[in-house]
């Protein structure tokens, strides 16, 4: 692993829960290399001193995480920080990985193309600073928030992490089965598939309240409750995931009315509204038009947007 990786895929797709993982592995199996995953989600518009205070804090609070101590200079100019990596993976005797998480999160694009410049320049002279890698992790293509050549694309692969396959979220439920004995039913499977496409945190809910509300004592988990489920999230429960996407479309509610119920609406990036559609997860472009992916969302995205009126027959009787 070298070099600048960048990763983007809609939210709620396990992106953290992935590279945290990957940073348990990279301690375990490679005792070189220091993983730090940080989060900007909470930076915001930090200018330079600032977020130079916030991200010495994170990388802190991981480093006590792991029993190490931050004994560094702590930088004050942006600059400073490839002399700040090179002293870090001296006195730690390894190779630095860091993971920058939800970078979207840092809303001040002057200081977010100087913290870019400063890692393109750390590639260059990676093996004397002993910063191997960055992982830069969001929900949108890096270049749609770029406004200068900070751009670390020459140097970089791009990752996209796709939603769960069917045998991928048959072997997640069937985990469950083989620690327990308790049985997701072949259709049950089915079902929860065909409602979330293999969403992560889709699949994950529904799983989890048919195990801990539909059928805690049940030896088998069947249709039944697992529809009286898919009702429940439909039209009872404030799931996030749900929430965050149909917050998301009311935000740009005459082309989402569009997409449901005239369609079809021809995807591209240039349309700043389907662009934000895609990137917050609500649609996809396929084969050049807008679709809604995810089974369980068009149904909720139909209920939140379907007129409250059908048709001049039920005018007339109002009037």
């Amino acid at each position: 692993m070298n070099g600048v990786i960048t990763l983007f895929a809609p939210r709620q797709s396990g992106k953290s829960t992935y590279f945290q993982f990957l940073s348990d592995a990279i301690r375990q199996n490679q005792p070189t290399v220091l993983p730090l995953w940080v989060s900007f989600e909470a930076f915001g518009r930090a200018e330079e001193a600032f977020f130079l205070e916030l991200l010495m804090h994170k990388m802190s609070l991981r480093l006590n995480q792991y029993g190490l101590n931050l004994k560094e200079t702590r930088p004050t100019r942006m600059a400073a920080l490839s002399v700040f990596f090179h002293q870090l993976s001296v006195s730690m005797g390894r190779d630095i990985v860091l993971i920058v998480d939800e970078l979207e999160g840092l809303k001040d694009i002057e200081t977010l193309n100087a913290f870019l410049h400063v890692i393109r320049d750390c590639y260059h002279d990676r093996r004397q600073v002993g910063l191997r890698s960055v992982i830069l992790v969001g929900v949108s293509n890096i270049t749609g928030i770029l406004e200068d050549t900070a751009s670390p694309y020459n140097i970089a692969d791009q990752i996209h992490i796709p939603y769960f396959t069917f045998d991928e979220t048959k072997d997640l439920l069937e985990q469950h089965t083989r620690e327990t004995g308790q049985v997701f039913l072949p259709e049950v499977i089915q079902g929860i598939y065909d409602n979330t496409a293999g969403q992560p945190g889709l699949v994950n809910a529904l799983a989890r309240d048919l195990l801990e509300v539909r059928c805690p004592d049940e030896t088998e988990i069947g249709l039944t409750p697992f529809y009286q489920t898919l009702d429940a999230f439909m039209r009872v429960y404030v799931n996030k995931n749900i929430s965050n996407v149909v917050n998301k479309a009311r935000q740009h509610p005459e082309i989402m009315k569009q997409i449901l119920f005239d369609g079809p609406v021809n995807f591209t990036i240039y349309d700043e509204r389907l662009s934000f559609l895609r990137v917050n997860g609500v649609i996809k472009d396929q084969g050049g038009q807008c679709i809604i992916p995810v089974p369980i969302y068009k149904k909720c995205l139909y209920q939140a947007f379907k007129p409250l009126l059908n048709g001049n027959c039920e005018l007339r009787q109002l009037t």
